[in-house]
């Protein structure tokens, strides 16, 4: 059997998520950081609540502020009041964004209590959070304390967010350092487009320079629209996607694709040129399993 419909089942997979909610693994490999819901349990708060807020990187209360479409995206914002699990960097103290597909009906300057798993993105504006637990709990709810008495037991996150990590920088110089994956490769064709004005791109590994791809060199990557030429060869600065591998994101925002000439006449960039090796692709749709 060929590898292919594998492939495609995880391509599209990776393009519906973004890059990538972990929910589902989080419930499958919860055990270590889950507290005993039974210990924490008032009679007027299910056993669902205490397990999503187990699974759960953030459990907060806050205020709805309104909606907003950002690269065709419904954004529901919110400001954050008390943090009963979980931490926030300094720029998401005063307004953080949920997404989710189905309409939500939060009502706006009303707090909500929110069940969270919070989404990190190369190809994201700001971090992204999902709710995981579907009843909204707002403050008049009979037993809002409780339900805040529950997450505050529910014990340390899992992990503070989801997705691969990446810079914000954009030197060349501390983009190639970050990067774990550099290659050389053509882009062979648009695989399928994405959401947040990207486009996966198969393309063929020709020079290694740091690691070495996965899928015989048959490998996806996943661009902003307008970064590259189908066709063209390109250099580029790769975040660690082990687990997401042939699927591939860039190390940074800014900075992580270069044309060949470009990347030339830049030092360091010439300097991991001048070290690349030679690599032989193999399209995997010719190899039998």
């Amino acid at each position: 059997m060929k590898r292919k419909s594998f492939l495609c089942f995880l391509l599209i997979l990776f393009l519906l998520t973004g890059c990538n909610s972990s929910t589902n693994e989080a419930k499958n490999s919860s055990g270590g950081g889950k507290s005993n819901p039974d210990t924490a349990l008032s009679d007027s708060v299910d056993l669902a609540y205490a397990e999503a807020a187990a699974l759960a990187t953030h459990v907060i209360t806050a205020t709805f502020l309104g909606t907003e479409e950002v690269n065709g995206n419904t954004e529901y914002r919110f400001h954050p009041e008390t943090i009963l699990k979980g931490t926030l960097p300094a720029e998401e103290t005063s307004q953080i964004f949920l997404v989710s597909d189905k309409v939500l009906s939060y009502i706006p300057n009303t707090c909500y209590l929110l069940v969270l798993e919070k989404n990190v993105s190369v190809y994201y504006p700001h971090s992204r959070f999902v709710s995981i637990y579907e009843p909204l709990i707002a403050q008049d709810d009979a037993a809002w304390s409780d339900y805040q008495a529950v997450a505050a037991a529910s014990g340390t996150p899992n992990a503070e967010s989801y997705g691969n990590a990446y810079t914000e920088a954009s030197d060349p110089e501390t983009v190639s350092a970050f990067a774990t994956d550099i290659y050389v490769a053509t882009v062979a064709a648009v695989f399928a487009e994405g959401r947040d004005n990207t486009t996966a791109y198969r393309c063929i590994v020709t020079k290694t320079i740091r690691n070495q791809p996965g899928n015989t060199g048959y490998i996806f990557i996943t661009l902003q629209n307008g970064t590259v030429t189908v066709g063209n060869e390109y250099l580029f600065l790769l975040s660690d996607t082990s687990g997401s591998a042939p699927v591939y994101s860039v190390a940074s925002r800014n900075g992580s694709v270069y044309g060949l000439d470009e990347a030339a006449s830049v030092p360091v960039l010439a300097k991991l040129l001048s070290g690349a090796a030679d690599y032989t692709a193999v399209d995997p749709d010719l190899l039998s399993d």
